[in-house]
Formats: structure tokens, C-alpha cells, sequence
């Protein structure tokens, strides 16, 4: 299966890439059973560290906004363990949802950059132990899964929770913290490409009194990836400390080190590219006799860069203190904080494609190469230094009792969070004027990019060493600064559960851009933002375990300026979901169901000044999820529909980019709970993704089904895992994208195999 061009009918297939493995046995998921069901008690390693059985539920995080059990929750959340990320093979943060229902992770395939998924075809804001975990973009390092005890996912809009929040859902991941009972693990893990990794993890009491509790997690990587030139190398350092010099009061402080050092992996190869010239209103100049790049077998993890000039340098460093106290039984005071700070070098090149760039440069930069033979592109670089510098703080009280008839779980709390960015990027005026009049758009601006002085041969790429960086000057500081109260309570009066809640937020954002080749590229705003949004839910919990619920929920996330520099109205949108939830009396059967709708508004569809446009969005759809547990066969599977449209006035009907349509997935695993094979385990997955669309959606990407597996052993202190993803070895296109520079198309991950073995201590 593979792309088809609505317009040209062209069928073609590209390559493949990486997905990954290291696992443990427990599958914990995101339900609980009612009051009077029997509650399946979570299983505590010890000794050998050895599994029986899958946990079917889990609580949230200590950190977590959520304030209530899963079972009390009106609304489709998630909660993915590390035993059960490890056990499928993660490697990163969009792997560990790749069995989760209404998610589409990695809709631009392989990238080392960053973290992408979809939830119910929205991105989602992505949060680290309640705290935003970045501003901006390509300025921190990708998160590293090791160092989480858990993945939480709500879907649907999450504003009242957590403030300026994505339509779809949000993604918080909670860090590993110290435990009172002692136990640790050190971890070595090969693999292809060069990948070896190794990690460590420890805690417990420091004293005898267990008042004093530590935990440190590290994790060194050496590797390499399928793109050559491209690595993939990483450092973690995480101590924490918890003091409680009482039952009633608790304080951690926890501090991360991180530093990455890698490139992309995503080359933007302009694949698609029909006829040079093809975009051209009238092309002054004639088009090269070339063939289009649609006709030629271009290798997928061809290296369009300089091995000297490209690379992703990342460093952050951050301090958390998280503090609670138990005033009395029913009420809690809680405040977290968190200082983070960190700096990025930036650097890539990309093939411009036919689409772009023959007919224009040669005449505007004579000392460029003609382009002679089949394959030959001009290239663009890239070049950025960045910082991110956030400090955020929650403040909330939490109230349990009961008041005029009614079982109340609420909150009040206030929360701040300020980021600031500074982005120095290089610009080239010659590129920039070509740009503009490609685009008829005099305010386009290309800021990063600047031409390199040769072309590349996509079939057979010859590198012309490192290349010359234009002063890099300033070219926009930015703020953001969100002050917001809200409020929630979960009540309870029999069978009945209703929850409310409603927020208020004040956001301040400022933005400069510095003006470099004249006072005409000066631009700035700044302007304050005020909006309440309200979220409420009813469910009704039944003797048999079956509990239907209706919720609505609303969200709000300030949008950028345009590209004239004025401020575009925040993205808002509103979501109605009904669902029912399933847990049967022994705990061995979850089911989640849901249909919802969600309109969007202001959804800016390209920041680019040639394509920004701002529009309004809908999607519908229907998910499903089923856990069940047969002695010792665990098994987890979900299905996921997805309808939508951009709402474009004057216009034909457009679905949202890069979406797929359907969605399906099923993890077996089978771990003996005793006789001659205790201590085997083994897994096997199959993932199915539906269809998607470019951005215009001339082009339509096929659907194509992964396969996932796992075998492992554990035997004393020793633990033996091997995970194999996409099985098969298949090539696949994951999505398309057909502005801007040439029309891309992104590869999926290609067959890769990982062998871990842990002492566990």
C-alpha cells in the first residue's frame, strides 16, 4: 500500500524506519471498579522482582490535576504505566501510545527531534508532572521515557484542568519518584544501529525512620540511526529527595539534567515534486529538462545535509519542589513549582524542491550549478540557537467530605506560568526576495534559512563539506504569562456522579522581532487575553458494573500573530462526548466506549506567511476499547473511527491534514504464573492505521498494518527481554505534506530489534 496523487494517479511506495523495544510484564490501564465491586490490589515487586498478572487499573499520579479515581471520572482518560510502555518496546514518548484508543502516534514518522501524536486528530499540549513542558518549538530536548512512572492521556479539551490547553486532549507525564520500599535496576540495552544504552534506577529510605526517601534515575545513550549522518546520543541525571517528617506532610524536590545530542532524521526529500515549474504563475525563466522526482526510486534514508553542519543540540536544566500537607481528614493543601531552563543549536539543510526553485535561481544567483542530471536539487540550510526559560507554580486545596446530602471531592487552586524564548536565526535577504516573489507576498519572510552554494544528487548524494553561517542575528523574543483560578468538585449522591468545573485565565503575550534589513521587518505586539471556560459531566454508575456518562468540555489556546504581526483570535473549541464504561466484579474485564463531537475554531493551518491561514474545524468520531484477562493471557485492543472537516468559506470541503481515518490495535501477551515456564513472558501486537491526506488534499496515503513482538525471561535477579517492532519489515508512508518547499512525503519506522538485559537489585 502506498500513495496515490488524486491528480496524477502515481502510485508509489517508500521505504521504511525505526520503532523499538525494551519491556517488563505489567499492563496497567486507566479504569477502576465501583464501591462495591471487588478491587484488583496492584501487585508490589519484590525479591525477584517476578510478575503473576496484569493490573487492569491504576490510580493517577500524586501530580496529577485529575483529584479523583478513574472509576469517578465522566470522561475517556488513559493512564499507561512504565511496565506497560516497556513491556511494548518503546523507545520514545509517541511510542508508548501506540495502543492507545482515539491516538495517532507519529503522524510524521521518524523524527528525533521531538515527540508527535494526535489525539482524536488534534495535537495535544504536552505537560511533565502537571507542569507545561515546552514553548515553542525545536528549543529542548525530547523527553526520555525512562525516567516516567506513568503516561497520562485525557481526551478532549483539558483548559479547566490545566489552562491553555489543546482541543483534543493532553498528554502529562508523570516522573519516577522516591519509594519507601527499596529496589533499584541496571539496565544495558543493544540494538541496530549502533544503539547502546544504558540505564539505572534506585531507591528508598535513607534512615531508619523512613522520614528520609531518595531516588535517582540516569540513563546514558550511544546510537545512531537509519538516516546516515544522524545520531541519536543522550544523557539524563535525576536525583530526588522526599522528606516526611510527618503522615501528614510531604516534600520532594527533584532536579533533571538532560542533554541530547542528534539531527533529524526527517529530510523533507521533495518526493512528490511533478513538473519543475509547477507552481510557478509564470515561470520568466524556462524549467530545466529534468524528470520529475515522482519518476525517480529515491532511497527514503538518503542524507540530503553536511555531515559537518547539520545536528540538534539540546540542554535543559530544571528544579522541581512539590510540597503537600493534610490539614486535617478532609482537607489537603498542595503547591508544586518548577524552574526549567534550557538552550538548543539548530541546524539542517533541505532539498528545495522543482516546485521551488529551477526556474528562479540560477538567474538570481549565477554562481549556482545548473542542475544537469536526473536527482539534482538545490538545497537550503538552516541555522538557529535558542533558549527556553519557564518557571510554574500550582497552588490547591483539596477538600473530601460530605455537605448537604452530597460525597464532595473538590479543588480551588491557582496557578502561574511564565515562558520566555529568545530565537537567533540566520537570514539571507537573496533568498528571501526569490521567496516573496514566488509567493506575490512582499511580508514573507524565511528566517533560518539561507542558500547553500551547491546543489546534491538525491540518487547518489556527494557532500561538499561545512558550510558558511550568515551572522546570525536576533529574530524575535517572546513571552507568555498565564495567571488562572479554577475550581472543581466531583459529587456523589448513590449511583449518581456529576462533575463541574470552571477556570478562569489571564494570559500576557508580548513578541519582538528585531528588524534586520530595514525597519519595515520590525514587528511587535503585545496584548492581554482574558477567558473562562467551563467543563460539566453527569454519570450513573449501575450494580453490574456498567456506567454511561454524558460530559462537555471547553478549551482555549492563544494562537501567534499573523505574518503582518497582529495577533489572531485564541483557538476555542467545544467537545460533547457520551460514553459508557465497563468493569466487571473481578476486575478481569474493562470496557470504554465513546462517541463525541468537537468543533474548533481559529485553527491556524501553517504559520508559514505564504500559506497562513486561520479557519474553523470539526471532528467526529467513535472510540472503543476492551482489556481482558484470562488466567494468564492479557489482552488489550481498541478501535478508533475519526470524520473531519475544515470549514473554509467559499471553498470546497477539506478534511484535516494528516489524519487518519481509522484506527485499530490489539496486544496480546501471555505471562505463566507459575510451573515449568515461570519467569517466561511474551508479546505480540498488531496496528492497523487508516488513510490520510496532504495538506491540500491532492495527495491520500494508503493504510497499512505494523506488527509488534516480544519474548522474555526472568530468572534470580537477572531479566532478559528481546522486542522486535514492525515485524515485518514494512515500508510505508505515514503522511504527506505538499507546501512550502516541495511536496515530502514521511516514512514509517523500519523493522528494528533491541535486546535488554536488567540486574535487579
Amino acid at each position: 500500500m502506498g500513495l496515490k496523487s488524486k491528480k496524477t494517479m502515481n502510485k508509489k511506495t517508500i521505504s521504511i524506519a525505526v520503532a523499538l523495544a525494551s519491556i517488563s510484564p505489567d499492563l496497567l490501564y486507566a479504569e477502576q471498579t465501583k464501591d462495591n465491586a471487588t478491587k484488583l490490589e496492584q501487585t508490589v515487586v519484590t525479591g525477584t522482582h517476578a510478575k503473576e498478572a496484569h493490573d487492569i487499573k491504576i490510580e493517577p499520579s500524586s501530580t496529577s490535576k485529575l483529584n479523583a479515581s478513574l472509576e469517578d471520572l465522566p470522561r475517556s482518560v488513559d493512564i499507561i504505566s512504565n511496565d506497560e510502555f516497556t513491556e511494548r518496546g518503546s523507545l520514545n514518548l509517541q511510542d508508548t501510545l501506540n495502543y492507545t484508543s482515539g491516538v495517532f502516534a507519529g503522524p510524521f514518522g521518524i523524527d528525533t527531534r521531538l515527540d508527535s501524536s494526535q489525539i482524536r486528530g488534534i495535537k495535544p499540549q504536552q505537560f511533565e508532572d502537571g507542569f507545561i513542558a515546552f514553548e515553542g518549538f525545536y528549543n529542548a530536548p525530547r523527553v526520555e521515557i525512562f525516567t516516567y512512572e506513568n503516561i497520562e492521556v485525557v481526551k478532549g479539551p483539558s483548559s479547566t484542568l490545566y489552562g491553555q490547553g489543546a482541543l483534543g486532549g493532553i498528554i502529562n507525564a508523570n516522573s519516577k519518584l522516591p519509594k519507601e520500599d527499596a529496589q533499584g535496576e541496571f539496565g544495558v540495552q543493544i540494538g541496530e544501529n549502533n544503539r547502546v544504552q544504558t540505564t539505572f534506577d534506585s531507591t528508598g529510605a535513607i534512615n531508619e525512620d523512613g522520614s528520609l526517601l531518595y531516588r535517582f534515575v540516569a540513563l546514558n545513550r550511544d546510537a545512531d540511526t537509519e538516516v546516515e549522518y544522524v545520531q541519536d546520543d543522550a544523557l539524563v541525571l535525576m536525583p530526588s529527595l522526599t522528606w516526611k517528617p510527618s503522615e501528614d506532610t510531604q516534600l520532594t524536590i527533584l532536579a533533571k539534567h538532560q542533554k541530547h545530542d542528534t539531527g533529524s532524521t526527517l529530510q523533507f526529500i521533495p518526493s512528490l515534486d511533478a513538473t519543475p515549474g509547477f507552481y510557478a504563475p509564470a515561470p520568466p525563466f524556462p524549467a530545466p529538462p529534468l524528470p520529475a522526482l515522482t519518476e525517480l526510486d529515491i532511497d527514503t534514508n538518503t542524507f540530503v545535509g553536511e555531515p559537518d553542519f547539520d545536528k540538534y543540540e539540546t540542554e535543559s536544566n530544571s528544579v522541581s519542589v512539590m510540597f503537600e500537607h493534610n490539614i486535617n481528614d478532609s482537607l489537603t493543601l498542595a503547591t508544586n513549582t518548577r524552574y526549567w531552563k534550557s538552550e538548543s543549536t539548530y541546524q539542517y539543510t533541505q532539498a528545495i524542491g522543482y516546485s521551488f526553485a529551477p526556474p528562479y535561481l540560477p538567474a538570481l544567483v549565477p554562481t549556482l550549478p545548473p542542475l544537469t542530471a536526473p536527482g539534482d536539487v538545490y538545497r537550503l540550510h538552516y541555522a538557529s540557537e535558542k533558549e527556553l526559560e519557564i518557571f510554574a507554580n500550582n497552588l490547591a486545596l483539596k477538600a473530601n467530605g460530605n455537605w448537604l446530602g452530597l460525597e464532595h471531592n473538590a479543588q480551588i487552586g491557582l496557578d502561574y506560568v511564565k515562558a520566555d524564548t529568545v530565537d537567533d536565526r540566520a537570514r539571507d535577504p537573496v533568498l528571501e526576495a526569490l521567496y516573496q516573489t514566488i509567493t506575490m507576498n512582499p511580508n514573507a519572510v524565511l528566517p533560518g534559512a539561507f542558500l547553500a552554494d551547491s546543489k546534491i544528487n538525491l540518487l547518489d548524494p556527494q557532500y561538499s563539506g561545512a558550510t558558511t553561517i550568515p551572522t546570525t542575528k536576533e529574530y524575535r523574543d517572546s513571552s507568555n504569562e498565564q495567571i488562572g483560578l479554577y475550581l472543581g468538585d466531583i459529587m456523589r449522591a448513590g449511583n449518581v456522579i456529576a462533575s463541574v468545573n470552571v477556570r478562569y485565565d489571564r494570559v500576557k503575550q508580548s513578541f519582538d522581532r528585531v528588524g534586520i534589513y530595514g525597519a519595515a521587518d520590525s514587528t511587535s505586539y503585545s496584548d492581554t487575553l482574558e477567558d473562562v471556560n467551563t467543563d460539566f459531566a453527569l454519570m450513573y454508575q449501575f450494580e453490574n458494573g456498567i456506567s454511561p456518562y454524558y460530559s462537555y468540555a471547553e478549551s482555549f489556546t492563544p494562537n501567534d500573530a499573523d505574518q503582518n504581526g497582529n495577533l489572531v483570535d485564541p483557538n476555542e473549541g467545544s467537545q460533547h462526548e457520551i460514553g459508557v464504561k465497563f468493569l466487571s466484579s473481578d476486575s478481569n474485564t474493562l470496557v470504554t466506549a465513546a462517541i463525541f463531537q468537537i468543533d474548533e475554531d481559529n485553527r491556524v493551518t501553517d504559520a508559514d506567511p505564504a500559506n497562513f491561514k486561520v479557519i474553523d474545524a470539526s471532528y467526529e468520531g467513535a472510540e472503543l476499547s476492551v482489556q481482558h484477562q484470562i488466567e494468564d493471557i492479557h489482552i488489550q485492543s481498541s478501535y478508533t473511527y475519526l470524520d473531519t472537516e475544515q470549514k473554509q468559506t467559499g471553498a470546497s470541503k477539506l478534511k484535516v491534514p494528516s489524519v487518519a481515518d481509522e484506527m485499530a490495535n490489539t496486544w496480546i501477551s501471555y505471562i505463566p504464573s507459575g510451573g515449568a515456564l515461570n519467569g517466561f513472558r511474551a508479546g505480540i501486537g498488531a496496528r492497523y492505521i487508516g488513510n490520510t491526506v496532504s495538506d491540500t488534499n491532492i495527495y491520500e496515503t494508503a493504510g497499512y498494518t505494523l506488527y509488534d513482538a516480544m519474548l522474555g525471561y526472568r530468572f534470580a535477579d537477572v531479566d532478559l527481554q528481546l522486542n522486535v517492532s514492525n515485524l515485518t519489515d514494512k515500508e510505508y508512508i505515514v503522511g504527506v505534506s505538499d507546501q512550502d518547499l516541495g511536496a515530502s512525503s514521511f516514512k514509517g519506522p523500519e523493522r528494528y530489534a533491541s535486546l535488554t538485559a536488567k540486574y535487579l537489585f
